[in-house]
């Protein structure tokens, strides 16, 4: 993630802003700003008119084991070597979905944020995986914490996910 960028200007609506990019087939193709400041009403800005949906955080790493996560923070805490990718909602989109699958992914490890609305949305969100997948054999697994325990740092397999199919 040695892309990353921070930005200085008391002019721009991401002063002091983390700026995290997207890219595809190399060329960066949207970006998320998060705060620094924790007292920061926002804590992300993403691009004005322009729908995240239809982005794949780190798609051009994707490999044949993947785990999908909530948030930029939460996929760029996994180790380097393994790929991670996010939501930026609790709702998958139909258009991350499909980019998802075009990488082919043989094992999914779907990281649901702890909070109400990340663990409401699991099993819509496994239900459309399930459906947008174009091929067999997609092993599903779901990764939950331990009651007090909101964030963690994965290594792929995780000992205490479940198989989900």
């Amino acid at each position: 993630y040695s892309k990353l960028g921070y930005v200085f200007n008391d002019n721009s609506r991401y002063n002091k802003r983390l700026i995290i990019p997207f890219y595809e087939d190399g060329k960066m193709v949207y970006f998320i700003s998060r705060a620094i400041d924790k007292n920061e009403k926002l804590r992300y800005l993403n691009l004005e008119k322009v729908d995240g949906k239809k982005f794949l955080f780190n798609i051009d790493k994707i490999n044949e084991d993947v785990v999908i996560c909530e948030g930029t923070m939460d996929a760029m805490s996994l180790v380097e070597d393994q790929p991670a990718t996010c939501l930026l909602s609790a709702d998958i989109g139909i258009e991350q979905l499909n980019k998802l699958f075009s990488k082919k992914p043989n094992s999914i490890i779907y990281v649901p944020d702890q909070d109400k609305t990340g663990l409401a949305k699991m099993d819509s969100n496994i239900k459309k995986i399930l459906t947008y997948c174009p091929y067999e054999g997609l092993d599903i697994k779901i990764f939950t914490l331990p009651n007090g325990v909101s964030k963690c740092f994965i290594i792929f397999p995780p000992s205490n996910s479940s198989s989900f199919n």
